[in-house]
């Protein structure tokens, strides 16, 4: 499952991006990303952002690949940090 939305037409939000537990590791959440990300990009969205969970680390290394980069990190529901925010220029490439 993927869902994405656009904020003023140029930043783009993907709040959530999942897949079921039997079916991880068939890169299927790659393909959502990807499935995502481009048609944001068609749509003319010149930013994209998400969080993850930081203890996710199959999900920080599949949008790290995708190039997106860390812009702040929360602390919530545990006393060290847990949710970090990432963007993604549809043109460019971060490192996270």
């Amino acid at each position: 499952m993927a869902m994405g939305f656009l904020e003023d037409g140029s930043k783009g939000y993907i709040p959530l991006l999942g897949v079921v537990r039997e079916h991880r590791g068939r890169g299927i959440g790659g393909q959502l990303l990807s499935f995502a990300l481009g048609r944001l990009k068609q749509l003319g969205v010149k930013r994209v952002e998400l969080a993850v969970d930081l203890n996710n680390l199959p999900a920080v290394r599949l949008y790290s690949r995708a190039g997106f980069g860390v812009t702040r990190v929360y602390d919530i529901y545990r006393a060290g940090p847990s949710l970090l925010s990432s963007s993604h220029a549809t043109g460019g490439r971060k490192p996270l």
